[in-house]
């Protein structure tokens, strides 16, 4: 519709008037009753009708269909997760084998923050991501993800001062729980505001890279408390485990610190002095070679602080 064609003013109640709206136009952006249409005053005091409010055209929610016929649990959970992370607002499970998977559908979203399970029956389960990711910034999660690892840190260290190991084991579980669907939002939101040229690409980048080093930090962590469940040491090994635990953490907030601050000075000191290097020193002359595979969470953990380091240089 690009010729002007006049409209009846209407008057409606006692403080408003009303006109219609060509029903070209309302399919043209696929407007239903009840939508909402937004006004925008122009300098010359001129009037545009918007179908959304920032631009001229209406996003359409995006749909996928998933067929869960011949596949495992691990298929199809990743498909799942590939469609929330690429940002699907509707996803359609379907299949002859639908109904004995839908206690392992309702596992894998539970892992994935605002996606709900809307509808199910014989003919397919309806997934729907109900979450305004406009107004959650990554910067806030990535720092709600450093505070449940200052936590797992804690945790540990009273496990080992205690040798409650279960109970820590437990508790750093529960959070590293957590921390996945952090990250997992994260990278959602990553791929989200690369779509978006109003971001700085740079910054969401870094922002997800420090995320995802944050959640293997986490991983090693949550392993080397399940192996504490499983082996016993000596008080003084576990003196040692206790050492090694507090340098790391002390490692990795210093790393967090010089991000934080833009401290590239800092951030190169740190660089000189690597994590592995201390442990080595720390173990010395140890000869238990079941004390020294666990402790190699650690060494994983001090790559993924170094790489943290980095984003603080460059």
């Amino acid at each position: 519709m690009n010729s002007i064609e006049p409209r009846k003013i209407i008057k409606f109640g006692n403080s408003s008037y009303v006109i219609s709206l060509p029903i070209s136009w309302i399919k043209e952006n696929n407007l239903n009753k009840g939508d909402l249409v937004y006004l925008q005053k122009n300098s010359s005091n001129e009037i545009t009708i918007l179908p959304t409010q920032n631009n001229n055209h209406q996003e359409k929610e995006r749909k996928l269909l998933i067929n869960l016929d011949g596949k495992d649990f691990d298929t199809y959970r990743r498909e799942i997760n590939s469609a929330y992370i690429n940002g699907y607002d509707l996803i359609m499970l379907k299949g002859k084998t639908l109904k004995p998977k839908i206690r392992q559908i309702k596992r894998v979203v539970e892992f994935l923050t605002g996606l709900s399970i809307i509808n199910h029956g014989n003919e397919g389960v309806l997934l729907k991501d109900i979450l305004s990711y406009d107004k959650l910034p990554p910067k806030e999660l990535v720092s709600r993800i450093n505070i449940i690892l200052n936590t797992m840190f804690n945790h540990l260290k009273d496990a080992l001062k205690t040798k409650k190991f279960n109970k820590g084991y437990n508790e750093i579980k529960t959070l590293d729980i957590e921390i996945n669907k952090n990250y997992i939002l994260i990278w959602k939101l990553m791929k989200k505001h690369n779509l978006n040229t109003n971001h700085n690409q740079e910054y969401i980048y870094n922002l997800w890279w420090l995320a995802m080093n944050q959640e293997y930090i986490g991983d090693e962590l949550k392993r080397f408390a399940r192996g504490l469940t499983k082996v016993n040491f000596s008080n003084k090994e576990y003196r040692l485990l206790l050492k090694i635990t507090e340098e790391a953490e002390k490692s990795y907030k210093e790393a967090i610190l010089a991000l934080d601050k833009k401290d590239i000075k800092l951030a190169l000191n740190l660089a000189k002095k690597p994590l592995i290097k201390t442990y080595q020193k720390i173990l010395g002359g140890n000869k238990n070679i079941i004390l020294d595979n666990l402790c190699d969470r650690f060494k994983t953990i001090s790559r993924h602080i170094h790489y943290i380091i980095k984003i603080a240089i460059y």
